[in-house]
């Protein structure tokens, strides 16, 4: 099952979006925009969804009851929804000796990749889509590629396996990318077999660039990006296609008053660029 062909991208609509000021108060504090302020953008239909019931397949992983409720009451607080809503109970229906709990997944809790299909599509929280774009066909991913070349990416990448490098002059950073859960399986158990230890521990601890420079700076010593892009050139070349996109890294001030090639496909809106 793939999800990726048709996603609904409205820049006119996206914009608004980034101009919204979360609200305050519980979750809404850390700066999530919430879902009645996307409702709101888009125009959705005025409702509560009262009397509607809804089916979830969910592979592995969970929830908590609680965690729904505690978002529910937040949003009551903020006023972003009426006071007498309530959040909906979730009934379980447990299958192959399943749990439902978040610890119930293949990885024994060290990587839970929660309630999510084969096929996932991680997008930088700064792109903008301009145009419809499509990540799968033939249920193969798409990837797109970037020109960016930071030696520190695949020093981190030789460290977690002598297997791991550089496969093409082009970069596997273009803010988005397509990933299968199989495949990073697959790294997870070359690192964790290699190291003695779980995946994220190693990832962590191989990154030195840090120690090149003063605790003020900023810099980047590693990317799941890269790792994930050239292992699958790599390893599984013909079960992805490469894609040109025309993109580009533009500043906040770019994007407010408009100055950007608007015939790219999207724009990421970078923080460092001012």
């Amino acid at each position: 099952m793939s999800n990726f062909d048709n996603i609904d991208v409205r820049p006119a609509d996206l914009k608004i979006l980034k101009n919204i000021q979360p609200t305050v108060g519980g979750i809404v504090n850390s700066g999530y925009v919430t879902s009645p302020e996307i409702a709101s953008v888009y125009g959705m239909p005025a409702g509560d969804g009262a009397g509607v019931k809804i089916g979830i397949l969910s592979f592995f992983g969970g929830f908590e009851q609680s965690d729904l409720e505690l978002a529910f009451t937040d949003l009551r607080a903020a006023g972003l929804i009426s006071s007498g809503t309530v959040a909906p109970t979730i009934k379980k229906v447990l299958l192959d000796g399943k749990t439902g709990l978040r610890s119930d997944d293949p990885y024994n809790g060290n990587a839970n990749i929660e309630n999510i299909l084969d096929n996932y599509l991680v997008i930088d929280a700064d792109v903008f889509f301009l145009k419809p774009i499509q990540f799968m066909v033939n249920e193969k991913p798409l990837f797109a590629t970037g020109q960016e070349y930071h030696i520190p990416y695949f020093t981190h990448m030789n460290l977690l396996h002598n297997s791991f490098k550089k496969a093409v002059f082009e970069s596997g950073i273009c803010h988005h990318m397509l990933y299968n859960k199989n495949y990073i399986n697959e790294i997870f158990n070359i690192v964790e077999t290699f190291h003695n230890k779980p995946f994220w521990q190693a990832f962590i601890l191989l990154v030195n660039e840090h120690r090149n420079h003063t605790s003020s700076a900023s810099e980047s010593g590693a990317s799941e990006y890269e790792l994930y892009f050239n292992y699958m050139l790599i390893n599984h070349k013909d079960d992805i296609l490469v894609r040109k996109l025309n993109w580009n890294n533009i500043s906040d001030t770019m994007f407010q008053i408009g100055s950007y090639n608007l015939s790219n496909d999207y724009v990421s809106v970078c923080a460092w660029m001012g």
